[in-house]
């Protein structure tokens, strides 16, 4: 850390375009580069290659330890938030550097973890040098859109058609059952004559015939 001290920007910024160091040397590299007795004299040049290269490799995203672990979640966001704070926030508003702030802000909206939204506090709303950064329009427009985009949520589905209820066909009435038609039972004899004695009308015919009978067969006898 002594000898890196001792070391200008141009020769730091050097060793960080090296494509050949470990992740550990590029963060002691980042925190050098970031203190702020080299940020405050540090020339305009140098300032606008570090930018540069910070946004162009997107070296504050994938933060790791001296051994190769991944540090938690809230202290990658905080790392971020500072190395956004002192190397690109000053530059922002440069249109050179328009494209890749669009597209760095854009993953970091649509980011759902809870932290995107401390690293957006930290970086552009509050940041920790009171400086908020000097963003283009365009950029404030698509942050707020951007937020609005995120608390009205997703839009609801579309409601389904409701499925077409055809009624049931009406139920046939059972028509009422028939009573049985009677059949009379044939008469016996002696029905026929209790039926006829029960009727006046067939009893005197019936008599007169009994009686013509007998005075036909008498007057045989006699004569």
């Amino acid at each position: 850390m002594a000898d890196l001290r001792t070391r200008p920007d141009e020769v730091l910024l050097g060793e960080l375009r090296s494509a050949e160091l470990p992740r550990d040397s590029v963060e002691l590299l980042l925190n050098e580069l970031g203190r702020p007795d080299r940020v405050e004299v540090r020339h305009l040049d140098v300032r606008h290659e570090l930018c540069a290269e910070v946004l162009h490799r997107n070296l504050y995203f994938t933060p790791q330890t001296a051994n190769g672990e991944h540090p938690s979640r809230k202290a990658m966001t905080d790392l971020s938030a500072d190395l956004f704070t002192w190397a690109v926030a000053p530059l922002a508003r440069d249109e050179r550097y328009l494209r890749d702030l669009r597209e760095l802000l854009y993953r970091m909206s649509r980011d759902p973890h809870p932290t995107t939204g401390n690293w957006l506090r930290q970086s552009i709303i509050e940041p920790a040098n009171g400086r908020i950064p000097d963003l283009p329009p365009v950029l404030w427009s698509q942050l707020l859109r951007d937020a609005m985009t995120r608390n009205e949520g997703p839009p609801p589905a579309p409601a389904l058609p409701r499925p077409m209820t055809v009624p049931p066909a009406p139920q046939a009435i059972p028509a009422p059952a028939q009573p049985a038609a009677f059949t009379p039972e044939p008469l016996t004899a002696m029905a026929r004559i209790s039926d006829l004695m029960n009727n006046p009308g067939c009893f005197i015919g019936s008599s007169l015939v009994v009686i013509a009978v007998l005075l036909g067969v008498a007057l045989m006898l006699f004569v």
